[in-house]
């Protein structure tokens, strides 16, 4: 703290339009408000046993994945992947890029958490999932709920991530790290498309193909199935990716009735 000069204390301390105080403070402000709206029911605080739905999620430089499988609660088993656009690939290529591989895979399961009311169709109050990841920054940033990352995506998302959970009164989310070589569900579906798996109906069918081939379900879980994360998720984390100011997604958003 800077005195004043005959020594006491300022009676006012300035904080400047890109101070990381204020933007802490800033970010808080919403998510205070839902906290005074509605007290916090015991199901979004402490998770049950067993979660409602599993997830393995990866990002390789060429796109994000993931498989969501059922759990506690009944889902057909979904796979799903993104291609990153070239400007993102490109700077995660380089070696002192403005995105980093961890900076991808903390996107990886914000569009996978983000996604879940969409590809579940239904209400996620109290929903808790185990999603797991070959990143160990990612899983310590999601289970500290902060980040110390020089770029600001990954404590971004996550602050988007507690937004929007608070909002919707979902369940605690808990990400565990899986070594990169046993993270076959994950990893496929990111690295697909430079696999020979191209982005597009065609390419799509092709890999859907080839993903159940690859992991063949029991018969009482029936057959795999291809969805997509909603344009809203996809352009708020690729805008976050960017460090450009979101505008896409808010917390009381209905995610996926425009996609």
């Amino acid at each position: 703290m800077a005195y004043t000069k005959d020594g006491t204390p300022p009676r006012q301390v300035g904080l400047p339009k890109d101070s990381n105080i204020r933007r802490a403070l800033g970010l808080s402000t919403k998510l205070l408000d839902l906290m005074m709206e509605q007290p916090s029911h015991i199901t979004e605080l402490v998770p049950p046993d067993l979660p409602h739905y599993y997830g393995y999620v990866d990002y390789a430089a060429c796109g994000f994945g993931g498989v969501l499988p059922p759990c506690t609660n009944w889902i057909q088993p979904s796979v799903w992947r993104l291609k990153t656009p070239i400007d993102i690939e490109h700077e995660t290529r380089l070696e002192q890029g403005t995105v980093t591989n961890s900076d991808g895979e903390a996107a990886a399961v914000f569009i996978h958490e983000m996604s879940l009311e969409h590809w579940t169709g239904c209400d996620t109050r109290g929903i808790a999932t185990h999603v797991g990841s070959d990143n160990s920054p990612t899983v310590g940033w999601n289970n500290r709920g902060a980040s110390r990352a020089s770029h600001k995506a990954p404590e971004t998302m996550i602050w988007w991530q507690a937004l929007r959970q608070r909002f919707t009164r979902r369940g605690p989310i808990d990400v565990e790290h899986i070594p990169g070589k046993t993270n076959l569900l994950g990893d496929f579906p990111s690295r697909s498309f430079e696999e020979g798996f191209p982005e597009g109906t065609d390419g799509d069918a092709k890999f859907l193909l080839e993903f159940s081939r690859r992991h063949p379900l029991p018969p009482q879980l029936g057959s795999w199935r291809l969805v997509h994360p909603p344009t809203e998720v996809i352009l708020a984390a690729l805008s976050v990716l960017r460090n450009e100011d979101n505008t896409q997604i808010y917390p009381e958003t209905i995610i996926g009735q425009s996609g």
